[in-house]
């Protein structure tokens, strides 16, 4: 008789807890208790929703690319401020901005874990040196 195969126990799912993002209905929250007429329930200031983690493997080509996207522009607003290469703790709450800048847009929450920080650290190089090819460019012009 052939052996039962061993199933691995599923780890339960992380969730974390978000401001809900009410979009053009956010203005009109001053005036008291509003109703969104698009997902017909009413709005309320503060309202929290669970948002799953996901797997960065699972994640579609798209959200990469725009999670790269969103860390090029925190890397050079960093550059530009700083003139640095952020590195340790300026390195990790860039990725960290960048993370909750995907979680509040894309309602997508992935944990700074290693595949993640491979991937951010990864932008960092290529585009301080992007930026540093484009300003000897200009300037030997």
């Amino acid at each position: 008789m052939a052996k039962k195969k061993k199933h691995k126990p599923q780890p339960p799912t992380e969730y974390v807890e978000v401001e809900v993002n009410h979009g053009m209905f956010e203005d009109y929250l001053q005036y008291g208790p509003q109703y969104d007429t698009v997902n017909e329930c009413p709005i309320f200031e503060g309202e929290t929703e669970f948002v799953a983690r996901q797997s960065f493997k699972k994640q579609p080509k798209d959200v990469k690319e725009l999670l790269k996207d969103i860390m090029v522009n925190f890397v050079t607003d960093y550059w530009q401020t700083c003139r640095q290469i952020p590195v340790d703790g300026d390195l990790k709450q860039l990725r960290k901005n960048a993370l909750d800048a995907l979680l509040h847009d894309l309602r997508i929450y992935l944990k700074d874990d290693k595949e993640v920080t491979q991937f951010l650290n990864g932008c960092v190089a290529t585009t301080i040196n992007r930026l540093l090819k484009a300003e000897k460019a200009s300037n030997n012009v």
